[in-house]
């Protein structure tokens, strides 16, 4: 099942904070694909996002991964 599987009702949404959550690239690029307006996105402390999905978001869009740790 897709974590996000209610995220297609949102296309206006501007603000996105899923810290610390289990997210793929793969469930990163339906949330950018319905989420056209994203502004700002929080993706710190998910290891198994790349620059492959974080591409997809608009020109602008802030995105916080954090800092590694390692």
């Amino acid at each position: 099942m897709f974590p996000f599987e209610n995220i297609q009702g949102c296309p206006n949404m501007i603000d996105l904070n899923i810290a610390w959550c289990n997210v793929t690239d793969a469930s990163l690029i339906v949330i950018a694909d319905c989420c056209p307006n994203i502004q700002s996105l929080n993706i710190n402390g998910c290891p198994k996002i790349t620059n492959i999905s974080k591409h997809k978001f608009p020109y602008g869009c802030k995105i916080d991964q954090g800092a590694a740790i390692l």
